[in-house]
């Protein structure tokens, strides 16, 4: 699966939101041209709720679309997994 929002994940996980000059970035088209390098992924990844998910003591509810792009099933299934664990 492939999200339909690759900027939100870039500005959330890496905090792209100004240029280098301190200006709101609006056009994030750039971000296809990125290297996902390992640092990137990492990165990417320690910001992921799956990181925190022993922390979750609250009951949760999922909605999974099995079309979703943002959250595809298969993940909400391995979020569903962790959080029976905890």
């Amino acid at each position: 699966h492939v999200t339909d929002i690759p900027d939100w994940c870039f500005v959330e996980a890496l905090g792209f939101m100004t240029d280098d000059d301190g200006s709101h970035i609006s056009d994030l088209s750039f971000i296809n041209n990125i290297n996902t390098d390992s640092e990137i992924r990492k990165r990417m990844f320690e910001c992921s709720p799956i990181t925190n998910v022993e922390n979750v003591r609250c009951p949760t509810l999922l909605h999974i679309g099995e079309r979703d792009k943002r959250v595809p099933p298969s993940q909400a299934r391995i979020w569903i997994r962790a959080l029976q664990a905890n």
